[in-house]
């Protein structure tokens, strides 16, 4: 069974070198590119790819509303979301958009392909640091449900002892001036 795939980047070089990876898999076949937001939404209407490796940063319409677009549309066609975007907000805003995996531009071409297969098999993938960095999370909440602390709350901070030495902490930024 052969794995349908459209890639979406705004970068040529990037496009020709994930076709080459891709291309070189067996069982995997890009029907298209797209280097603009707005090519994307109609280039998955004419192709029905199984997958879209899509690039959030891209001209036109942003790799989130395509993201949106193309799972309300074409629900068969899962997301794969390739970006330089590490931190929590952008992979969280790309899961919630509807992506099924998001994979990092610093990750090796395996991760990638893994990513493909996972979600061509109907399962979420995330980058290994992410990955890590939600299992952290979630630990964290588990830890502080445990001891009844509730996310809205305030951080808790123990009280310190006169002898504690205050030099080892690092300055706090000022808010507001001052």
């Amino acid at each position: 069974m052969t794995t349908t795939i459209v890639l979406a980047d705004d970068h040529q070089v990037v496009r020709q070198g994930l076709r080459a990876l891709l291309e070189a898999e067996p069982g995997f076949a890009v029907v298209g590119e797209a280097a603009d937001g707005n090519q994307v939404v109609d280039l998955v209407e004419r192709t029905a790819p199984d997958v879209l490796v899509l690039d959030l940063t891209m001209p036109g319409l942003g790799g989130l509303e395509v993201t949106r677009e193309v799972t309300r549309r074409f629900p068969g066609t899962r997301v794969v979301v390739l970006s330089m975007h590490s931190s929590g907000p952008y992979v969280l805003r790309a899961l919630t958009h509807g992506a099924a995996a998001y994979v990092l531009k610093a990750s090796s071409a395996a991760d990638l392909l893994q990513a493909i297969r996972e979600v061509r098999a109907g399962r979420r993938y995330l980058s290994p640091p992410l990955t890590e960095h939600a299992v952290e999370a979630h630990a964290s909440r588990a830890k502080n449900a445990a001891a009844g602390v509730r996310p809205d709350d305030p951080p808790h901070e123990s009280p310190r002892s006169s002898r504690e030495p205050l030099d080892d902490l690092p300055e706090r930024p000022s808010r507001g001036g001052g």
